[in-house]
C-alpha cells in the first residue's frame, strides 16, 4: 500500500502499436519521444516542473542503451534532470510505473515522467562466442603469414547468429518457452483448443470494437521520417475466425495442441504517462485521471507463469482490504491465450486458491465482461515495455467510460515474475 503520499496519474499517450514485417522506421526512442512531445506539448505547464524521468524498455538499441536518458534529453528536459531505465522482461511496463509511484513516494520528488518503449522490430542479434574469439585473435595478429594461419582456422558456423528477441523470451533457467509453458496449463486447468480460439477471438473482435468506437482516446498520431503518418493499432486481425485458427497446426509440446494463433503478435509502441503527488495536484491545480492506489511485484516457479497473475492480485487485494468483487475491470496478460483462462479459473478455485495462494476460501469468478474489455495482447499485441504502461492508461479510461471505481493491471515475465497495478478513478 503506498502509505506515505497519494501519487496520481496525471494525463497520459501512447503511440498506435505498429505490427511489423520488415525492419520498422522508429527506435524504441523515436516512439517514446513522439508521445512524449505530445503529452509535454498539452501539459507544457508541467515541463519544467518534472523532477524525474523513468523508462522501461526491454530491447533498447545500443545507442538508446540508457533509454531514459536519451528521450529527456531529446524532449528538451534540463540536463540535470535524473533519468534511469528499469526492465523486468514483459512486466517492463508495469515496473516503470511502480516505480515511479515508488520514487514519488519515497523521494523529495512531485512530478516524474514515466514510460515504456520497445521497437521488436529492430531487434538485436548476437554473433558466436567463437566467432568473437576469432576477431579478437585476428586483430591482434600483426604478420601476414599469422593472419593467413587465422584464416584457415575460420569456420562458416561462426557465421550463426542468435536473436536477442528469441533467446530472451526463452527461460534458459529451466529450459522451457512460451509453448511449453502453455502446453503446461492445459491438462491441469481443463483448456481446450476451442478455449484458446476463443481468446484469440474475443481479443480481436474486442479491439476492433474499441478502434472502430474511438475508445482508443490515448493514441497521438505519429510520423516517419518521409512524413507517412500512423494514427492507428495496426495489429488488430478483423479478419480472424474460429475456422481459419482451426486450420493452424498445432506445435510441439506435451499435447500438441497450442498454435502460432495462441501466441501474442509482437509490436513497435510506447506509452507516456506523468505521475504526480497529491501535493503537485493540488499546487498546479490538477486534473487527474486516476489515482495509483498500490503497486507490487510477486514471483513464483518459472513453470507456473501462467499462475503468477493471481500471485500479485492476491497481494494487491489483501494489502489494501478490498475483496475480489471491488475490482470492477481487469487487465490480464495475454502473451499465451491460456494466461487469462488460468488466472480467472486459479482465482474462483477453492482447491487452487490453497494450492498456490495458501488461501483456504477462493477470491470468486471474474465475469467475462470485467476483464481485457478492449481487447488484450492477443488482439492489439506487445510492445513489451510499452504494454505495461498502455494498461494503466487504459484503465483509466475505461473506468471513466463505465463510471467504475477500482481497475488492476497486470503483466508477468519470462521467469514468472508477475507485476500489478491497482488504480481508483478521480
Amino acid at each position: 500500500m503506498l502509505r506515505n503520499k497519494r501519487i496520481f496519474l496525471v494525463d497520459g499517450l501512447r503511440t498506435p502499436f505498429l505490427k511489423f514485417s520488415q525492419y520498422g522506421p522508429f527506435s524504441g526512442g523515436d516512439l517514446a519521444v513522439q508521445a512524449g512531445k505530445a503529452l509535454l506539448n498539452r501539459n507544457y505547464f508541467l515541463s519544467d516542473k518534472i523532477d524525474e524521468v523513468i523508462m522501461g524498455s526491454v530491447r533498447p538499441e545500443v545507442k538508446e542503451n540508457n533509454i531514459a536518458r536519451a528521450v529527456a534529453l531529446r524532449l528538451g528536459l534540463s540536463n540535470r534532470l535524473p533519468a534511469w531505465t528499469v526492465q523486468t522482461n514483459c512486466a517492463t511496463g508495469i515496473l516503470a510505473v511502480h516505480a515511479g509511484a515508488r520514487s514519488l513516494q519515497d523521494a523529495d520528488i512531485d512530478v516524474a515522467l514515466v514510460g515504456g518503449a520497445d521497437a521488436t522490430s529492430r531487434g538485436n542479434f548476437t554473433i558466436s562466442g567463437d566467432y568473437i574469439n576469432w576477431l579478437i585473435a585476428f586483430s591482434k595478429t600483426h604478420s601476414w603469414k599469422d593472419r593467413f594461419a587465422l584464416l584457415g582456422k575460420w569456420r562458416p558456423s561462426y557465421l550463426k547468429v542468435y536473436s536477442d528477441l528469441i533467446e530472451g523470451s526463452y527461460d534458459h533457467h529451466t529450459n522451457t518457452g512460451l509453448f511449453t509453458l502453455t502446453e503446461i496449463l492445459l491438462d491441469e486447468f481443463s483448456i481446450t483448443r476451442d478455449d484458446l480460439d476463443a481468446i484469440r477471438l474475443r481479443s480481436n473482435q474486442r479491439a476492433a470494437l474499441a478502434q472502430d468506437k474511438g475508445y482508443f482516446c490515448e493514441i497521438t498520431p505519429i510520423f516517419d521520417n518521409t512524413g507517412q503518418i500512423y494514427d492507428k493499432d495496426t495489429a488488430i486481425d478483423r479478419e480472424v475466425s474460429l475456422e481459419s485458427l482451426k486450420k493452424l497446426h498445432a506445435l510441439d509440446g506435451p499435447y500438441a495442441i497450442a498454435t502460432m494463433g495462441h501466441m501474442v503478435n509482437l509490436v513497435d509502441g510506447a506509452a507516456m504517462v506523468l505521475l504526480a503527488t497529491e501535493k503537485a495536484v493540488e499546487k498546479y491545480q490538477l486534473t487527474p485521471l486516476c489515482e495509483i492506489v498500490d503497486s507490487t511485484f510477486a514471483a513464483t516457479h518459472t513453470t507456473h507463469l501462467g499462475q503468477s497473475l493471481a500471485y500479485s492480485t492476491d497481494k494487491l487485494l489483501q494489502r489494501n482490504n478490498l475483496q475480489l468483487s471491488d475490482i470492477d475491470f481487469w487487465e490480464f496478460y495475454e502473451a499465451s491465450a491460456a494466461f487469462p483462462i488460468v488466472a480467472r479459473k486459479l482465482l474462483a478455485s477453492d482447491e487452487k486458491c490453497q494450492q498456490y495462494l495458501g488461501r483456504k476460501m477462493a477470491w470468486g469468478e471474474i465475469k467475462e465482461d470485467q476483464y481485457n474489455v478492449d481487447g488484450g495482447l492477443q488482439g492489439l499485441g506487445h510492445a513489451f515495455g510499452g504494454t505495461g504502461v498502455r494498461y494503466v492508461l487504459h484503465m483509466a479510461h475505461i473506468l471513466k467510460r463505465h463510471q467504475a471505481q477500482y481497475g488492476m493491471v497486470h503483466a508477468t515475465s519470462i521467469a514468472a515474475e508477475s507485476g500489478g497495478i491497482l488504480i481508483r478513478a478521480c
